[in-house]
């Protein structure tokens, strides 16, 4: 009979598939909270069985007790990765030829007709720390409307037996699945399976007091294993979907940033309160909305194509003159909230100045970057307005073969508005000829 060493091995294939999924996922780029924000609580009932020495003897059904407890306190530190404490435990019950040595043994202890072996009862605690691990959000990505996720959590504890006249302490390996099923946002619906791996001998019959007792099970491996299945519920508080920052988090991820909840959502509502101040004050009715909007569009398409026609004309009245010292070059590139990536509206001017630089080879070039005061901390502004003007530089001289001898790169931090008293508008990176 091998059932307990196919058992056994099921759990340690749940606790080594988690550590697999997490080195799957070490590439990806995931947003962090604050402590205070994701943390949930939950609570479950269920049954389970206590496979030792020699449980394995008798009737799989009868392996079955009831209850099993499972209380969980969880914070997840980003939509992937996080840590909890769990306090399993409840009533099992075992076969034991031992006698009353054994921990769970009582006066009185019933004898099973098929194996002979005394059937010993017991309670027990399981306290124990873990890492949580949102398999579905690792291999699918993270999205807060979904209705399913599957939790792996992987940990160590120990085992604390109840009430008898032994009291006994024992470290464990704990692993768990937690289908999670969605009611709305804070509450949620489980169903786990979880085990846990035991010293042999916290029953009080490891191999060595069996062999005494003259009833050895030579398929013993030094583990004995808990089991069990229990459904509950799940309950998020101080709990953040972040859906108005879904937008500036994925461009934050596609240039390989880590960034902070807190921040992203403190530009993001920002931003959102000036865009629906502007929208009240303007907008009273649907058709001078798309009056507006016509109006701002064709402004914008007439101030790109007079931008073009300047930086023409200026390219060709240096060639036609030949010398460039006594000329300013400016370029503007902006940017969107948060990010230092350069859009492909933005090359093109990137791509413009660059045939100016590469035709004024005696001369030296600023790249400045800077980043809007309104939203962000004074520091995560630091140094996106320093990603910004590297970004620009780097274009520059890998994309479009500019010396970088001719350029110098500074920064500004977080600035007034630049230009027309819009803070969108100073999330830019500039380039100054040297005078």
């Amino acid at each position: 009979m091998h059932m307990k060493k196919f058992l056994i091995s099921l759990i340690a294939f749940a606790i080594i598939a988690p550590a697999a999924v997490a080195e799957s996922g070490a590439n990806q780029s995931f947003v962090s909270s604050p402590l205070g924000q994701n943390w949930e609580v939950s609570v479950g009932l269920g049954t389970q069985f206590y496979l030792g020495e020699m449980d394995w003897k008798a009737n799989f059904l009868d392996w079955w007790t009831f209850p099993a407890i499972d209380v969980n306190l969880s914070k997840w530190i980003t939509p992937v990765f996080g840590f909890g404490i769990d306090l399993g435990g409840g009533r099992f019950k075992g076969e034991s030829g031992v006698g009353n040595d054994v921990t769970f043994s009582t006066a009185g202890d019933a004898v099973d007709a098929n194996t002979g072996l005394a059937i010993n009862k017991g309670w027990y605690l399981n306290p124990n720390f873990n890492l949580n691990i949102n398999v579905v959000n690792l291999f699918a990505g993270y999205r807060p409307d979904r209705k399913y996720n599957l939790i792996a959590e992987v940990g160590a504890g120990a085992a604390i037996s109840l009430g008898w006249t032994k009291t006994v302490w024992a470290t464990t390996m704990n692993a768990r699945l937690r289908n999670q099923f969605s009611i709305n946002d804070k509450l949620k619906i489980n169903l786990t399976l979880g085990g846990a791996f035991v010293g042999d001998d916290f029953d009080g019959e490891s191999y060595a007091t069996s062999v005494a007792s003259g009833t050895p099970n030579n398929d013993n491996i030094g583990l004995d294993g808990i089991f069990g299945v229990t459904a509950g519920v799940n309950y998020a508080f101080n709990f953040s979907k972040k859906a108005a920052a879904a937008g500036a988090i994925a461009s934050a991820a596609a240039a390989g940033a880590w960034v902070s909840m807190a921040d992203v959502e403190e530009e993001k509502q920002a931003e959102v309160a000036a865009e629906q101040a502007k929208v009240a004050d303007a907008v009273h009715d649907n058709s001078k909305m798309e009056e507006e909007l016509a109006a701002a569009k064709k402004a914008a398409d007439d101030a790109i194509a007079a931008k073009e026609a300047a930086e023409k004309a200026l390219a060709e009245a240096q060639a036609a003159a030949g010398k460039y010292s006594d000329l300013d070059v400016n370029a503007y590139v902006n940017f969107l909230i948060g990010t230092s990536t350069i859009s492909n509206r933005e090359m093109i001017n990137v791509e413009n100045v660059a045939k100016l630089i590469n035709a004024m080879p005696n001369e030296k070039f600023v790249i400045c970057g800077y980043a809007d005061k309104a939203t962000g901390s004074a520091k995560r502004n630091a140094k996106l307005s320093q990603a910004r003007a590297e970004s620009v530089y780097k274009a520059l001289t890998q994309k479009y073969g500019v010396n970088a001898d001719q350029l110098t790169v500074e920064s500004k931090g977080a600035v007034a508005p630049m230009f027309f008293n819009e803070h969108q508008l100073s999330r830019a990176a500039t380039v100054t000829i040297v005078k």
